[in-house]
C-alpha cells in the first residue's frame, strides 16, 4: 500500500513530502492563533524545538536554517533544540546526521541564539522512556521530556529549576544546564 511505501522510505532515511491535510492546515492555524492570543503583544523570548523526526537528512539543513530565521524574525532570543534520539536501523544514521548539522550552525557562529539540548545523550540510558523503536514516547518519557525542557528554558532564562533534582532537595536559585 501506499502507506506501507512511505513508511519504509522514511525509515530508510528518504525525504517524503507530504501535502498537508485540511485538518492539519486548521489546526496550525489555530495553534497559531492560540500562541498570538497568549504572548499578545509580545512575542516569545525562548523557542524550543523537539520536532523533525520524520525528516531525512537531505534538506535538513535548510529546514533549521528557516526555523532560526523565523524564530530570529520573531525576536526570540534562544532557540533551543533537542537532538534527536538514538533510533534503530537507517534512523540511527539520519539522527546522527541531522544532529552533526545542528553542531555545524551552531558552531558557525552565524546562529548565536542557538542553544542544543543534548537529549540524545541525555535520554540514552533511560529505561522505560521509550518504545522498542527508541523514538516514540512512553508516558514516563514524555514526562521526562518535559522535566527536561522545563530545565532548559529555566537555564536560558537564569530562572530556578522548576523542581529540586531529587525529592527534598532544595530548588536552586538559577537552574543548571540539565545535560
Amino acid at each position: 500500500t501506499d502507506d506501507v511505501a512511505r513508511r519504509t522510505c522514511v525509515y530508510e532515511g528518504d525525504l517524503v513530502v507530504l501535502e498537508p491535510t485540511t485538518a492539519s492546515l486548521e489546526l496550525a492555524t489555530f495553534a497559531r492563533e492560540m500562541v498570538e492570543e497568549a504572548f499578545a503583544p509580545f512575542d516569545p523570548t525562548v523557542v524550543v524545538v523537539k520536532a523533525g523526526y520524520n525528516e531525512g537528512s537531505i534538506g535538513f539543513r535548510d529546514s533549521v536554517v528557516a526555523v532560526l530565521t523565523a524564530a530570529r524574525q520573531r525576536h526570540a532570543q534562544v532557540v533551543v533544540w533537542l537532538t534527536y534520539s538514538e533510533g534503530t536501523g537507517s534512523q540511527l544514521r539520519t539522527y546522527s546526521l541531522n544532529n552533526a548539522v545542528l553542531s555545524e550552525l551552531r558552531d558557525s557562529g552565524a546562529w548565536p541564539e542557538l542553544e542544543i539540548a543534548d537529549w540524545r545523550s541525555y535520554a540514552a540510558g533511560s529505561s522505560g522512556w521509550y518504545a522498542a523503536d527508541r523514538v516514540h514516547l512512553q508516558g514516563t518519557g514524555a514526562w521526562a521530556t518535559a522535566d527536561y525542557i522545563a530545565r532548559w528554558v529555566a537555564r536560558v532564562t537564569h530562572g530556578p529549576c522548576p523542581q529540586p533534582w531529587l525529592p527534598g532537595e532544595a530548588v536552586p536559585d538559577r537552574c543548571p544546564s540539565p545535560d
